[in-house]
Protein backbone atom coordinates (compact mmCIF):
# COMPACT_ATOMS: atom_id res chain seq x y z
CA UNK A 1 0.00 0.00 0.00
CA UNK A 2 1.40 3.34 -0.70
CA UNK A 3 -0.60 5.63 1.86
CA UNK A 4 -3.05 4.64 4.21
CA UNK A 5 -3.29 8.48 5.55
CA UNK A 6 -7.05 9.56 5.44
CA UNK A 7 -7.85 11.18 2.67
CA UNK A 8 -10.37 14.43 3.32
CA UNK A 9 -13.84 14.11 3.12
CA UNK A 10 -15.45 16.82 1.51
CA UNK A 11 -15.28 17.13 -1.79
CA UNK A 12 -14.70 20.88 -1.18
CA UNK A 13 -11.67 19.77 1.15
CA UNK A 14 -10.00 17.10 -1.61
CA UNK A 15 -10.66 20.00 -4.21
CA UNK A 16 -8.61 22.33 -2.45
CA UNK A 17 -6.13 20.26 -1.47
CA UNK A 18 -5.40 18.73 -4.62
CA UNK A 19 -6.12 21.85 -7.09
CA UNK A 20 -3.89 22.14 -9.65
CA UNK A 21 -0.52 21.14 -9.25
CA UNK A 22 1.14 25.09 -9.23
CA UNK A 23 3.45 24.42 -12.11
CA UNK A 24 0.36 24.12 -14.39
CA UNK A 25 -1.07 27.11 -12.25
CA UNK A 26 2.02 29.26 -13.55
CA UNK A 27 1.96 27.94 -16.96
CA UNK A 28 -1.55 29.12 -17.53
CA UNK A 29 -1.28 32.21 -15.53
CA UNK A 30 2.02 33.13 -18.02
CA UNK A 31 0.27 31.70 -21.01
CA UNK A 32 -2.83 34.27 -20.50
CA UNK A 33 -0.45 37.20 -18.97
CA UNK A 34 1.50 36.77 -22.83
CA UNK A 35 -1.69 36.60 -24.82
CA UNK A 36 -2.99 39.58 -23.28
CA UNK A 37 0.30 41.53 -23.72
CA UNK A 38 0.23 40.55 -27.01
CA UNK A 39 -3.61 41.30 -28.15
CA UNK A 40 -2.58 44.95 -25.97
CA UNK A 41 0.45 45.43 -28.05
CA UNK A 42 -0.92 44.82 -31.03
CA UNK A 43 -4.13 47.08 -30.70
CA UNK A 44 -1.15 49.82 -29.41
CA UNK A 45 0.59 49.00 -32.62
CA UNK A 46 -2.53 49.22 -34.72
CA UNK A 47 -3.98 52.35 -33.06
CA UNK A 48 -0.99 54.10 -33.83
CA UNK A 49 -0.08 53.53 -37.80
CA UNK A 50 -4.24 54.19 -38.00
CA UNK A 51 -3.82 57.97 -36.67
CA UNK A 52 -0.44 58.16 -38.42
CA UNK A 53 -1.76 57.16 -42.02
CA UNK A 54 -5.74 58.72 -41.90
CA UNK A 55 -4.43 62.34 -41.55
CA UNK A 56 -0.58 62.25 -42.44
CA UNK A 57 -0.71 66.56 -42.34
CA UNK A 58 -1.77 66.12 -38.43
CA UNK A 59 0.48 68.22 -36.01
CA UNK A 60 2.21 66.54 -33.59
CA UNK A 61 0.21 67.93 -30.88
CA UNK A 62 -2.76 67.11 -32.57
CA UNK A 63 -1.60 63.31 -32.67
CA UNK A 64 -0.79 63.63 -29.32
CA UNK A 65 -4.23 65.28 -28.18
CA UNK A 66 -5.79 62.46 -30.65
CA UNK A 67 -3.86 59.47 -28.80
CA UNK A 68 -4.62 60.80 -25.38
CA UNK A 69 -8.62 60.71 -26.32
CA UNK A 70 -8.22 57.16 -28.15
CA UNK A 71 -5.67 55.33 -25.79
CA UNK A 72 -7.27 56.03 -22.57
CA UNK A 73 -10.36 54.47 -22.66
CA UNK A 74 -8.47 51.19 -24.82
CA UNK A 75 -5.92 50.84 -21.71
CA UNK A 76 -9.24 51.06 -19.34
CA UNK A 77 -10.96 48.75 -21.69
CA UNK A 78 -8.00 46.38 -21.58
CA UNK A 79 -7.08 46.90 -18.12
CA UNK A 80 -11.10 46.12 -17.00
CA UNK A 81 -11.08 42.99 -18.88
CA UNK A 82 -8.01 41.52 -17.66
CA UNK A 83 -9.30 39.77 -14.76
CA UNK A 84 -12.79 38.58 -16.53
CA UNK A 85 -10.64 36.52 -19.13
CA UNK A 86 -8.93 35.84 -15.99
CA UNK A 87 -11.53 34.10 -14.13
CA UNK A 88 -12.56 32.64 -17.37
CA UNK A 89 -9.60 31.03 -17.73
CA UNK A 90 -9.68 29.58 -14.34
CA UNK A 91 -13.05 28.30 -14.59
CA UNK A 92 -11.80 27.07 -18.03
CA UNK A 93 -8.83 25.42 -16.91
CA UNK A 94 -10.47 23.54 -13.79
CA UNK A 95 -13.20 21.78 -16.43
CA UNK A 96 -10.29 20.51 -18.08
CA UNK A 97 -7.74 19.94 -15.15
CA UNK A 98 -9.77 19.16 -11.99
CA UNK A 99 -11.26 15.93 -13.81
CA UNK A 100 -7.56 14.15 -14.05
CA UNK A 101 -6.79 15.53 -10.86
CA UNK A 102 -9.77 13.38 -9.67
CA UNK A 103 -9.24 10.17 -11.83
CA UNK A 104 -5.64 10.60 -11.06
CA UNK A 105 -6.72 10.44 -7.14
CA UNK A 106 -9.00 7.09 -8.06
CA UNK A 107 -6.96 5.08 -10.19
CA UNK A 108 -3.77 6.12 -7.23
CA UNK A 109 -6.49 4.13 -4.73
CA UNK A 110 -7.65 1.47 -7.10
CA UNK A 111 -4.15 0.61 -8.07
CA UNK A 112 -3.64 0.30 -3.94
CA UNK A 113 -5.98 -2.08 -4.18
CA UNK A 114 -9.06 -0.29 -2.63
CA UNK A 115 -12.22 -0.20 -3.96
CA UNK A 116 -13.24 2.94 -5.79
CA UNK A 117 -16.98 4.40 -6.30
CA UNK A 118 -18.00 5.12 -9.93
CA UNK A 119 -16.55 8.66 -11.03
CA UNK A 120 -19.11 11.40 -12.35
CA UNK A 121 -17.60 14.81 -12.95
CA UNK A 122 -19.68 17.90 -12.82
CA UNK A 123 -21.84 18.87 -16.35
CA UNK A 124 -19.37 21.95 -16.95
CA UNK A 125 -16.25 19.68 -16.64
CA UNK A 126 -14.65 18.21 -19.78
CA UNK A 127 -13.87 14.25 -19.96
CA UNK A 128 -16.71 12.89 -19.89
CA UNK A 129 -15.50 10.28 -22.14
CA UNK A 130 -12.59 9.28 -20.00
CA UNK A 131 -15.14 8.99 -16.99
CA UNK A 132 -17.14 6.40 -18.30
CA UNK A 133 -14.22 4.37 -19.92
CA UNK A 134 -12.51 4.56 -16.09
CA UNK A 135 -15.82 3.53 -14.27
CA UNK A 136 -15.56 0.34 -16.89
CA UNK A 137 -12.23 -0.15 -16.01
CA UNK A 138 -13.21 -0.29 -12.38
CA UNK A 139 -16.49 -2.52 -12.82
CA UNK A 140 -14.06 -5.39 -14.43
CA UNK A 141 -11.53 -4.92 -11.67
CA UNK A 142 -13.85 -5.49 -9.28
CA UNK A 143 -14.98 -8.60 -11.12
CA UNK A 144 -11.08 -10.23 -11.85
CA UNK A 145 -11.21 -9.47 -7.18
CA UNK A 146 -13.95 -11.14 -7.10
CA UNK A 147 -12.89 -14.08 -8.91
CA UNK A 148 -9.38 -13.94 -7.05
CA UNK A 149 -11.51 -14.13 -4.08
CA UNK A 150 -13.37 -16.70 -4.80
CA UNK A 151 -10.61 -18.60 -6.02
CA UNK A 152 -8.51 -18.09 -2.40
CA UNK A 153 -11.43 -19.46 -0.50
CA UNK A 154 -12.34 -22.15 -2.62
CA UNK A 155 -8.39 -22.80 -2.41
CA UNK A 156 -8.06 -22.63 1.16
CA UNK A 157 -9.56 -25.91 2.38
CA UNK A 158 -7.10 -27.82 0.29
CA UNK A 159 -4.25 -25.81 1.69
CA UNK A 160 -5.15 -26.41 5.15
CA UNK A 161 -5.62 -30.07 4.22
CA UNK A 162 -2.43 -30.48 2.89
CA UNK A 163 -0.62 -28.70 5.60
CA UNK A 164 -2.02 -31.87 7.83
CA UNK A 165 -0.95 -34.59 5.75
CA UNK A 166 2.59 -33.40 5.40
CA UNK A 167 2.65 -33.10 8.88
CA UNK A 168 0.84 -36.60 9.77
Amino acid sequence: MKNDAVSPTSPHERRRKGALRLPIQKAIAVRMVTQWLCAAVVAIALTLVMQIFTNPTMSVEEQDQLRSMTWGPMVIAFLATAPMAALDMARFSHSIAGPVVRLKRVIGELADGRQVPSVEFRKADHWHDLADDFNRLNVEVERLREIERAYLAQEAPHANHDDQLVQA
